[in-house]
């Protein structure tokens, strides 16, 4: 075939139809890292892109973000059957409402998800519902959650607990990592205390068996909170402060003098505001209502046009490159020349 007659027919091609085949190219990277980043069959691609696809048409989300949605949950650990389940649904709408990075909602997600046993609604949800009873952003639970997730859940501490802590702590803008390492740093202490925490706590009239329920298991944060509150009441102000910062430390005490000075009162009013916060299906619907929201679905079914086209010339496409033959390097760089 004479080079220079398939350079004219390439480069006259339609910007549009180019730009077309760009976009519909980054939806395909992103299948692709699938398999290379996350190991997965070409079965299971297939499956995802089918979803990435019917998602990014039903929620008003591009496919290609959709796509690289479901490759961070993959990267992070999660199944393919969790992320068709609901698990790729909430992650696009916990990104949208939140502002969190995708690969940081992944990550999340499959912590809580792994840790504590819940579903990813109810994970994304509950975030979210402790970020609207507090004074920080979702962005910022992420983070502090980060850093107590796992081990807080090896401390009997459901999701929820470690949410309405982590709210709690926002009020005194205790937020991000200081909140979460301030929170697992308090558990510690109660499941490990040192020599002279120990004696501290005989001070008070407690031992470490004093934050455990019947099961032998640790209470809850709000439940450690009323055993400190009670043990603290009658005493001197000054006598309670030295035992509490000979108890939890530098760091601990900081975050449970602001757990102390909220109260058990406190931690019950977070938790109803908790359970009366809008789930964040119904904040993305709110999101995406606006005019944004409607500049997004020209831009999305547009994207979803570019990959219907793309996927339809692609054998064509694939057949020509395959009988194009290059006569000489000569060739090759006058092509090269006259595309750009």
């Amino acid at each position: 075939r004479d080079i220079g007659v398939t350079g004219v027919q390439t480069c006259a091609l339609p910007i549009s139809m180019l730009m077309a085949v760009k976009q519909a190219a980054s939806f395909e990277d992103a299948l692709l890292g699938m398999r290379s980043a996350a190991g997965l069959a070409e079965e299971q691609v297939a499956l995802l892109r089918q979803q990435a696809l019917m998602l990014g048409q039903a929620m008003n989300a591009s496919p290609t973000k959709v796509a690289g949605a479901f490759l961070e949950l993959t990267k992070a650990g999660m199944s393919v059957e969790e992320v068709l389940r609901g698990a790729g649904k909430s992650s696009i709408e916990f990104a949208r409402v939140s502002g969190v990075e995708m690969a940081d909602a992944a990550v999340f997600m499959k912590v809580a998800m792994q840790s504590f046993g819940v579903s990813a609604k109810e994970a994304v949800d509950t975030l979210s519902a402790a970020a609207d009873s507090s004074e920080t952003s979702i962005a910022s639970m992420v983070e502090s959650f980060g850093l107590v997730g796992s081990a807080g859940a090896l401390f009997n501490q459901s999701l929820f607990d470690l949410a309405q802590g982590m709210a709690a702590l926002a009020r005194f803008s205790i937020i991000g990592e200081e909140a979460g390492t301030g929170i697992k740093s308090i558990l510690n202490s109660l499941v490990a205390p040192s020599g002279v925490a120990q004696d501290a706590l005989e001070s008070l009239g407690l031992t470490v068996d004093s934050f455990r329920g019947a099961d032998k298991k640790m209470l809850p944060l709000v439940q450690l909170v009323g055993v400190f509150e009670k043990a603290i009441a009658k005493l001197d102000p000054k006598v309670a402060d030295r035992s509490l910062a000979q108890i939890f430390g530098d760091r601990g005490i900081k975050v449970m003098g602001a757990f102390l000075n909220l109260g058990t009162k406190g931690f019950e009013e977070i938790s109803s505001a908790m359970k009366g916060s809008l789930p964040v299906s119904e904040k993305y619907k709110t999101v995406i209502s606006g005019l944004t929201g409607s500049m997004d679905e020209l831009k999305n079914t547009a994207e979803q046009l570019s990959i219907s086209f793309a996927t339809a010339i692609s054998p064509a496409f694939d057949e020509d490159r395959k009988s194009t033959r290059l006569n000489s390097s000569h060739a090759n760089i006058s092509y090269a020349v006259f595309c750009l």
